[in-house]
């Protein structure tokens, strides 16, 4: 771990920073990757700029604990993030979603000063909102949706 440590700051400074785009277009022919095959910051920004934490499917096999012997058989294996949330969902509504999302931004970027900062204080409570909501969906789906059958005597 201590070898993608480095690599995993460089990532969350670059999008802090926003320069998260400088790693995204270079070319990679990373050492970790290469010769370790432990993912690098070509594809740990990923994580960085989604917040989401690192997929046990970024690292080797051979790295996780427990895992299996060094085998011929993992000249196949691939780094990658697995299959996506973001699938789940009709691409159509994925691509509503984004765009709405993205005009929101564009017209708070569009602002200045104090209309920015309250815009961007909107925003935010907007979003916690809409994560209380799914919570509240979420708790609902546990409920019974019909009432069980009765029991024989």
């Amino acid at each position: 771990m201590e070898k993608v440590a480095k690599d995993w700051e460089t990532c969350k400074q670059a999008v802090s920073s926003g320069t998260s785009e400088d790693i995204a277009n270079e070319q990679c022919s990373c050492e970790l990757l290469l010769r370790f095959s432990l993912p690098c910051k070509h594809h740990l920004l990923q994580a960085a700029q989604t917040g989401q934490s690192l997929p046990v499917s970024l690292f080797h096999p051979r790295w996780r604990p427990n895992g299996p012997p060094i085998t011929k058989s993992f000249t196949t294996w691939k780094l990658s993030y697995g299959i996506s949330t973001e699938i789940a969902y009709d691409s159509r509504r994925a691509s509503d979603i984004t765009s709405s999302t993205l005009q929101a931004r564009l017209a708070g970027d569009a602002l200045t000063a104090l209309a920015k900062a309250r815009f961007e204080s909107q925003l935010i409570k907007t979003n916690r909102a809409l994560v209380d909501y799914a919570g509240q969906l979420a708790q609902d789906d546990l409920l019974p949706t019909r009432l069980p059958e009765k029991i024989q005597k």
